[in-house]
């Protein structure tokens, strides 16, 4: 479960920081509404993951 939610987790920043490359301002506002939802997921997976003790 982790390994899937950290892949997603690294598809919607790489493709946030793509969209927000581009010249328009919508897609730099779609970018950037990626890169939040990407680290909204980041802090609720980083609760997730339990270490070994």
């Amino acid at each position: 479960m982790e390994a899937i939610l950290s892949i997603l987790v690294g598809g919607l920043y790489g493709a946030g920081v793509y969209m927000m490359m581009r010249r328009s301002i919508v897609k730099l506002i779609i970018g950037l509404a990626l890169l939040s939802h990407g680290s909204n997921l980041l802090i609720l997976l980083m609760g997730i993951v339990k270490k070994n003790s």
